[in-house]
């Protein structure tokens, strides 16, 4: 992630596109792929500790993992501002390790999601 950052930042135009354009379709609910990048990089600095996410981790203070975690971040609060100003249903989809690489059909080892952020704890 440290070494691709142009890609994410692209992020912050095509969200906020793909919710203006929307809105302008009347569109009723919009679902938005997340990242565990947006929890804030000091609950990372101890890898031998677990923590389980929750959303009120993501309050603030905010300090998202580099460009791809602020980006998605932002993300979440600009769909969360058109859902309150125009009533545009939103739902936000926490994205955690192995999506990507799965999906590619890439070895566990080689993550395109924040790699320091543990899984959330089991339902």
């Amino acid at each position: 992630m440290d070494l691709h950052q142009a890609g994410p930042a692209s992020n912050f135009f095509l969200d906020g596109l793909v919710f203006a354009e929307s809105l302008k379709a009347k569109v009723k609910k919009v679902v938005f792929a997340s990242s565990g990048c947006v929890y804030p990089n000091f609950l990372q600095s101890d890898t031998k500790k677990e923590i389980y996410l929750t959303e009120d981790l993501t309050k603030g203070p905010n300090d998202a993992d580099n460009t791809y975690g602020w980006a998605k971040l932002m993300g979440e609060f600009t769909l969360q501002a058109y859902a309150k100003e125009h009533g545009m249903g939103a739902a936000f989809l926490p994205v955690f390790h192995g999506v990507w690489p799965a999906w590619r059909g890439e070895s566990r080892g080689h993550r395109h999601d924040c790699p320091r952020v543990p899984r959330p704890k089991p339902l």
